[in-house]
C-alpha cells in the first residue's frame, strides 16, 4: 500500500504544535506492534520529498499477522470516521449516566459508514489516517467518511486532510491519498495524479470538492481551530 501526503504552507498561525498534539487520537506506540518501520526520512535528490517505509510486523514465529492489523484498525474506527465533537458529547453523556451506550452507538455508526463493496480502498484510507496521526503526528481535520450519504458509494476526492505547523509558525495543510496496488511505481504515480488538483491553484475545481473548500488555503487559519474540535 502507498500512502502519500502532499502539503503546502498557507500563512502564519497562532496554532502551536501543542494545539495539534492535543488533537491527536490513540496511542502511537500501538501502531509499532503491527507495522515495523524500515526506513524514515529518505530524501529524493532534486525533490522536496521524504519517504517513510513500513512493513507488516512478524510474530515470534516469523509470520506476518495481517488479521491482527485489521483488528487494530477496527478498534480505532470511531477515531477515524466520527467527528471529535460527537465523540466528546457521547463520552460526556456516558459519564453522566455511568454507561457506554452513547459511545458504543457511535462505534457502530462508524462501522456502518464503510462500504461493503468487494473492491474498495477505504481500508487503505484508514491506514493512511493511522500513519498520519500516530507516526507523523499530523491530526486529521477532515475525513470524507463523515461526508458520505450512501455506504454503497465511494466519496471521491482527497482521502484525508491533515494539519501541521512549522517551527517558524507557518500552518501547513496536507492532502492525503492512499493506493493499494501490486505495483509500487503505479501506486505512486496515481497518488500524485490524484493529489495534483489540490496543489495547483485554484485548489478546488471539482463539484465534490466544495465540501472541503472551507478548509483550503483561501481561509485556513480561522477555520483550523474549529476543525480540530469538530
Amino acid at each position: 500500500m502507498i500512502s502519500w501526503l502532499c502539503g503546502r504552507g498557507v500563512g502564519l498561525s497562532n496554532i502551536t504544535n501543542a494545539d495539534l498534539a492535543a488533537a491527536l487520537t490513540g496511542d502511537p506506540e500501538a501502531l509499532d506492534i503491527h507495522l515495523s518501520l524500515i526506513e524514515r526520512d529518505v530524501l529524493i535528490d532534486g525533490h522536496a520529498v521524504k519517504v517513510h517505509c513500513h512493513c507488516l510486523a512478524v510474530d515470534a514465529n516469523g509470520r506476518v499477522q495481517p488479521h491482527r492489523l485489521a483488528e487494530f484498525m477496527r478498534n480505532a474506527v470511531a477515531d477515524y470516521a466520527i467527528p471529535r465533537s460527537q465523540l466528546a458529547k457521547a463520552k460526556e453523556r456516558d459519564q453522566k449516566y455511568k454507561s457506554t451506550e452513547a459511545v458504543t452507538a457511535l462505534v457502530e455508526q462508524a462501522k456502518r459508514s464503510f462500504t461493503d463493496l468487494a473492491k474498495t480502498g477505504e481500508g487503505g484510507e484508514m491506514l493512511l489516517f493511522l500513519l498520519a496521526e500516530r507516526f507523523l503526528k499530523l491530526p486529521q481535520i477532515l475525513c470524507k467518511m463523515d461526508l458520505k450519504t450512501d455506504t454503497r458509494m465511494h466519496y471521491h476526492g482527497a482521502d484525508g486532510v491533515y494539519a501541521g505547523v512549522t517551527p517558524d509558525g507557518v500552518l501547513k495543510l496536507y492532502w492525503g491519498e492512499s493506493k493499494i496496488y501490486k505495483n509500487v511505481a503505479s501506486a505512486i504515480q496515481d497518488c500524485l495524479s490524484s493529489l495534483a488538483p489540490f496543489l495547483v491553484e485554484p485548489i478546488m475545481k471539482t463539484p465534490n470538492a466544495n465540501a472541503i473548500s472551507s478548509y483550503s488555503a483561501t481561509r485556513p487559519i480561522s477555520a483550523i481551530p474549529r476543525l480540530l474540535k469538530r
